[in-house]
């Protein structure tokens, strides 16, 4: 199962951030299943959610805690893709102040 795990360091204050751009699996090679986490050290970060066309969560806040996400209680979106479907998820600081470390973790499982 391959799994997608990027840190986001430093966003600047009202910065974006696309964490699975350039990743190996941003655009899956096979069916799958697709489990997502984002966790932030921080309040003030929300997340936009694609997989495919489908809108998994649009403004919605990242978990925020000061631990690496925990399998399955952190992994709150999850969607059935298919073989080119896109990964895809902006990050935006909306709380006006810089935050160190987002941790954005992709499970994928294919079926």
């Amino acid at each position: 199962m391959p799994t997608m795990r990027v840190t986001t360091t430093n966003l600047a204050a009202n910065g974006t951030a696309f964490p699975l751009q350039g990743q190996q699996y941003e655009y899956l090679p096979f069916d799958a299943t697709v489990e997502i986490a984002i966790v932030a050290n921080a309040a003030g970060i929300v997340a936009d959610v694609y997989s495919g066309g489908d809108l998994l969560q649009q403004n919605g806040p990242a978990t925020v805690k000061t631990t690496p996400p925990v399998y399955p209680d952190d992994f709150l979106l999850r969607d059935d893709a298919v073989a080119g479907d896109r990964l895809s998820v902006q990050l935006r600081e909306t709380a006006g102040i810089a935050t160190t470390d987002i941790e954005t973790v992709v499970m994928i499982t294919p079926i």
